[in-house]
């Protein structure tokens, strides 16, 4: 009987803290789509777009306790249409700084972005500088992820998946 559904992602939750860190490719990706769908709850059953760098909270992981943002990943779409929960947010540990940043720049960001010129320049610079997790990262790293569900009294219940490296994970599930 679950109204509600947060779905927390910790890619970073490696044992060291080494070369962790999110691909070129999905940061590229984050820079295209961001102008155009922006950040992205369901409230209702209906998509709703919330201010960048707004809703982060802490959520306690396998490994400790992190601060997360939310994101608008595909959880938020297809969690509701594998659950039916008319209320999910989905969200994303990421280095402190970033999320800083993005609760302060994140207005001025989402206007830069809408132009062209600017999500090239973007791009070419994140796959200058953004070498993704090492190979030792992806055999070795672990992901974690929290949900909790709540029904209209109240009532909650969670539960935590430590699973492989985030991207190493998603090529194994998709075989």
């Amino acid at each position: 009987d679950a109204t509600h559904l947060d779905v927390a992602v910790d890619a970073l939750a490696l044992s060291d803290g080494a070369d962790a860190g999110l691909s070129a490719g999905t940061v590229k990706s984050m820079i295209e789509l961001l102008p155009s769908i922006g950040t992205l709850q369901r409230r209702n059953g209906q998509l709703v777009k919330i201010p960048m760098g707004s809703g982060m909270r802490k959520v306690q992981f396998p490994r400790g306790s992190k601060t997360v943002m939310p994101a608008s990943w595909g959880d938020v779409e297809m969690g509701y249409h594998s659950t039916g929960i008319p209320n999910m947010n989905v969200y994303l540990s990421l280095p402190p700084m970033m999320m800083r940043s993005s609760r302060l720049f994140g207005p001025i960001l989402m206007s830069l972005l809408k132009i062209k010129a600017v999500r090239d320049f973007a791009s070419r610079q994140v796959e200058r500088m953004m070498p993704g997790p090492s190979e030792r990262t992806r055999e070795h790293g672990r992901s974690a992820v929290y949900a909790m569900v709540r029904n209209a009294k109240g009532e909650t219940r969670e539960a935590w998946l430590e699973t492989l490296e985030g991207y190493q994970f998603t090529m194994v599930a998709g075989v």
